[in-house]
């Protein structure tokens, strides 16, 4: 089931375009509005799949209910509906943005419009789910490649240590003082690697 707000001041009228709707086999749960505050409110409440807007309704404007629909609720679906084709080429330049449009004096096509920007919608929805996937996994690939280079790098520090530290140290040993410290373990002085306090030695320069 679909749930619809209307924009539209005349109730008959609306419920012309619902019986339009019900007729073609659509399933529809509607709520009408003609005034901005109570429009607003049953977009953050109500929160349908679709909005109907009449372009002219003495308290609204329908190109100020586009407007807020775009702020609030980008992706929702906006149908105006036109008196005539004279009111269409009037406000032409101000519904850009609006998913279709349809004409009071033939409702008949509702069923028709009303599908196709239901399935414009869903299909922009699966698009930014694929686009946000993608972005995910490029992510998780970017932290892999960071990861393995630190890794990369770690091993070659440890096989120069390994062949060059002194006092009996070993490489395990040197694992676990890292594991223990952290990188701050090593500081280079006067071209040379040192280790800081390792656990239970102390080791003068053990990498050139």
């Amino acid at each position: 089931m679909y749930k619809i707000l209307i924009v539209e001041d005349v109730e008959a009228v609306a419920d012309l375009q619902v019986l339009k709707l019900i007729r073609a086999g659509v399933a529809v749960e509607t709520r009408r509005v003609d005034t901005p505050q109570d429009f607003t409110r049953q977009l953050e409440l109500y929160v349908p799949d679709v909005i109907l807007c009449s372009v002219s309704v003495p308290k609204f404007s329908g190109v100020t209910a586009l407007a807020m629909a775009q702020s609030l609720c980008p992706h929702t679906p906006f149908i105006f509906v036109f008196k005539t084709e004279e009111e269409e080429a009037t406000v032409e330049t101000f519904t850009r943005g609006a998913s279709d449009h349809v004409f009071k004096t033939n409702p008949s096509n509702l069923p028709w419009t009303f599908g196709r920007a239901i399935k414009q919608a869903e299909e922009r929805k699966t698009a930014d789910g694929q686009g946000l996937a993608i972005a995910r996994m490029t992510r998780m690939y970017a932290d892999q490649v960071r990861d393995l280079d630190q890794l990369r790098h770690q091993h070659l520090v440890f096989r120069k240590l390994s062949r060059y530290l002194k006092a009996g140290v070993t490489q395990a040993e040197v694992y676990a003082a890292v594991e223990c410290f952290g990188p701050q373990l090593f500081q280079r002085t006067n071209g040379k690697l040192y280790l800081v306090h390792p656990p239970g030695k102390h080791l003068e320069g053990v990498a050139s």
